[in-house]
């Protein structure tokens, strides 16, 4: 499987139970050194575990075209994708007064960076029959004060997912809504005050699927 933003939070849960449960498994995210950390901790829970590292910013194409290509050769085939990376900024003030390459920023990560994602994995999905996660959020069909980008880029995974399972028949296109859970994004946006979940319920929710 291959995972981007793997350096926090339901990221690095995620890769670790997917270790845990026998898959090889390829981290992704901006940090070397949060996807060290990740990786010692895969290690630490499966010890046998085949991982590899890529160092990408999922708002560059080609970053990301070439971590994908990397981890199909590495492993063989691909049969999961996670485009987990997101970005939120805080929840304030509106959309006229926010920075534009700010609000522009949320919209390349969390929108493009999926887009990204499938665009470089699909063939090898429709290989496989593979698996195809996006995280999306509650946000997508809400609409909250001074989140105007963060909510339009979780409605809009919402339906490029549907065109990604339209295109691809054979692969299995989730967005996945991981419950309000305590991660630093949440922490960052200042607009949740009792995170209710843990990373463990989408990692579970996503091996299980």
């Amino acid at each position: 499987m291959f995972i981007t933003g793997a350096s926090r939070g339901i990221g690095r849960t995620t890769a670790i139970f997917f270790a845990k449960a026998g898959a090889a498994v390829a981290i992704a995210a901006r940090s070397d050194g949060l996807l060290d950390e990740t990786r010692a901790e895969i290690l630490k829970a499966a010890p046998e575990a085949k991982v590899e590292k890529y160092i990408v910013d999922v708002k560059d194409t080609a970053q990301v075209g070439n971590a994908i290509e990397a981890a199909a050769k590495a492993f063989g085939r691909l049969d999961v994708v996670i485009a987990n990376a997101g970005s939120v900024r805080r929840f304030e003030g509106t959309m006229d007064q926010e920075d534009a390459a700010a609000w522009w920023h949320t919209m390349e990560i969390n929108v493009f960076g999926v887009y990204n994602a499938i665009r470089a994995s699909a063939k090898y999905l429709r290989e496989t029959d593979g698996y195809f996660f996006a995280m999306s959020s509650l946000a997508a069909q809400v609409r909250v004060p001074g989140a105007s980008d963060y909510c339009t880029s979780k409605h809009a995974v919402n339906r490029l997912i549907e065109f990604i399972a339209q295109e691809n028949p054979g692969v299995k296109a989730f967005s996945l809504g991981p419950g309000i859970v305590a991660t630093q994004m949440n922490a960052e946006s200042g607009a949740v005050d009792a995170a209710e979940d843990t990373p463990e319920l989408p990692a579970a929710t996503m091996l299980y699927l």
